[in-house]
């Protein structure tokens, strides 16, 4: 039978507020809020959004870093009646005007940091509301809008890869989140005395999970950013809070892992370990085991941004692996999950097919049902059905991957190459490092004899966040093709190494040298050269974030930015030795990298600017 739910998103908050109005429910290393004051400061941004002028069922964007301010700010929405789009302020302009014009937003909530940023996207179309940081006087529950709300009414637009370069907005109704939230913390026994970390964007559909797992239930939800943070000040900040359920991407649990081995640490006191964004593999079961407590359970999670949380297993220090991969667990309440071959029908007993979700709660107008049957979602997803009734996830059958567990349609990166007029076409693959980490790689036949590349680039970073940009461009004369003149992927060449080839690679002495052997030592013996750019080594956030933990653990004192500022090994020693005369603002290095955000690069830094048929950059 379906569980009807007929209350809002804020109609069940208040009735926490009711119920603990002085318990801890945002809790980060800056801010405790109590519930009465999360309730108070979303009033507050209720009342400023309706004298703004919004009406109950318009949609309001969200553009805040990732904080304590972006919860008050979703819930101030809500209580103004107002469907919410939360924005990364880390992505690119030009991306984010794209989706605050696709999702019809009339009004923009940010705050003083943002406001610079948000007044530039807006323009005259839109209307800022700067939160004032003031306490409302009365009473949340009085706020204008939301009693006029009903379950089926749009709770929130979230945005997913598009294969047309364009990024595509997903709708969800109260009485689906609710429904989502609700598997999700029964699933893993959240209550009111646990501490919920909340890792993920609010831009990202897991992030909901967590925000209303925690809320909804009277539990202290723990923003936590990575970026600032760091893996050790994380880890410091897990042991300080007693955090009880972690919810993570597999790489970034990864880290974590081999910080805490390398400490000699653990964390016992965690109580569930929720991953996801990645299949969990045998090595990743003896982390789990070693490094959290024997009451600790594991969890994994399958789900989409169209239905959340579709497929979820649970298990304990007992559990024996006897696939390949982690299964993906058992349907949530009111779900159903088939396996279909290329005409839709449902295969039974062992197979290998496309895995479709058929639920009641699935994301308004989702666009992809199987055979017109609503009520239904081809995931696109491929996976394996055992003989003791095990699913395991094998792969995509489209180009939808898992770059650092963030799901990217790499046909999307094509569109936004394609539409550089750069290039006459474009292939993007998928391709291991040195490490086996995913990246994503450009094929590309320019127009004319030559490719601007570093033009190219900077296209790509200006419309893509940075974990849907490719870090490898490769120049062809043509793309192969298969025997019907589609693209074959399959015969894109492998990338050669990872090291330009502009810095040669050998050890040095001194700080510099130190820091390189710490480089070396979360590189797993890789030696990258001491001038390399870490962007140009093929750095992403995760591994430089192991890094810092490994330095400030050896006695270095910096922030994690510093080490983004740096751009490289030889810099980094300078700026910790004082001898670092550059600007900050005018370094090449470092203004590079602040471009690029968290892009994962291998660009040869000695003539950028061409790159030459047959050539790789």
């Amino acid at each position: 039978m379906i569980e009807r739910i007929e209350r809002t998103l804020i109609s069940c908050l208040l009735e926490q507020v009711d119920q603990r109005p002085e318990h801890t429910a945002v809790l980060t290393p800056e801010t405790r809020w109590t519930y009465r004051d999360l309730a108070d400061r979303a009033g507050n941004i209720a009342a400023d959004l309706t004298r703004a002028g919004a009406r109950p069922g318009d949609r309001c964007a969200l553009l805040f870093a990732h904080s304590a301010e972006m919860v008050s700010g979703v819930l101030g929405a809500l209580l103004a009646g107002l469907v919410y789009v939360p924005l990364d302020a880390s992505y690119p302009a030009a991306r984010l005007r794209q989706m605050l014009a696709l999702s019809g937003a009339g009004t923009m909530l940010t705050d003083s940091p943002n406001r610079e940023l948000a007044t530039s996207l807006a323009k005259d179309r839109t209307t800022v509301v700067t939160v004032s940081g003031a306490t409302a006087t009365a009473a949340s529950a009085d706020a204008p809008g939301w009693s006029t709300r009903r379950a089926d009414d749009e709770a929130y637009i979230l945005f997913t890869s598009g294969s047309t370069g364009v990024p595509k907005p997903v709708v969800q109704t109260h009485r689906n989140v609710e429904h989502h939230a609700t598997v999700w913390a029964r699933g893993l026994g959240i209550h009111p005395d646990d501490r919920v970390s909340l890792q993920s964007a609010y831009s990202w559909d897991s992030s909901v999970q967590d925000m209303y797992g925690a809320l909804l239930t009277g539990a202290t939800l723990c923003p936590v950013n990575l970026r600032t943070m760091g893996i050790g000040g994380l880890i410091d900040w897990f042991r300080a809070t007693d955090m009880s359920v972690y919810h993570s991407t597999v790489p970034v649990f990864r880290a974590v892992s081999r910080a805490l081995t390398e400490r000699a640490e653990a964390l016992p006191a965690m109580r569930v370990l929720a991953l996801g964004g990645d299949s969990i593999l045998a090595p990743d079961l003896e982390y789990y085991r070693s490094l959290f407590g024997p009451d600790c359970l594991l969890a994994s999670a399958y789900g989409s941004t169209e239905c959340s949380c579709a497929l979820l297993n649970v298990v304990d220090h007992t559990y024996e692996l006897h696939t390949a991969v982690f299964p993906l667990g058992q349907p949530v309440a009111t779900t159903k999950v088939d396996l279909v071959d290329e005409s839709g029908a449902v295969l039974t007993g062992p197979c290998k097919g496309e895995l479709v979700v058929r639920s009641p709660f699935l994301s308004i107008g989702h666009g992809r049902e199987l055979n017109g049957e609503p009520g239904t979602l081809r995931t696109g997803d491929l996976a394996v059905r055992g003989a003791d009734g095990s699913v395991t996830m094998v792969g995509r059958e489209d180009f939808v991957v898992k770059i650092a567990g963030i799901r990217v349609d790499t046909g999307e990166a094509e569109g936004v190459i394609a539409n550089s007029g750069l290039v006459s076409s474009a292939a993007v693959a998928v391709f291991p490092d040195d490490l086996g980490e995913a990246h994503l790689v450009a094929y590309v036949v320019p127009r004319g004899d030559v490719l601007e590349v570093a033009k190219l680039q900077a296209h790509v970073d200006e419309y893509l966040p940075s974990h849907a940009r490719p870090a490898r461009y490769v120049v062809l004369n043509e793309l192969p093709l298969t025997p019907n003149f589609k693209i074959d992927r399959q015969a894109l060449p492998a990338p050669r190494g990872a090291q330009s080839g502009s810095h040669p690679a050998h050890q040095v002495a001194g700080l510099a040298g130190d820091l390189q052997q710490a480089m070396t030592q979360v590189l797993g013996g890789r030696l990258i050269g001491v001038d390399e750019n870490f962007f140009d080594a093929g750095l992403n956030s995760v591994r430089l974030a192991a890094f810092h933990e490994v330095v400030t653990r050896n006695g270095h004192e910096l922030r994690l930015a510093d080490v983004y500022r740096a751009g490289s090994l030889a810099m980094l020693a300078r700026q910790l030795s004082g001898d670092d005369t550059s600007s900050p603002v005018t370094d090449g290095t470092a203004r590079g990298a602040r471009r690029r955000g968290l892009a994962v690069h291998t660009r040869s830094r000695a003539g950028r600017g061409l790159g030459w048929r047959g050539t790789e950059s």
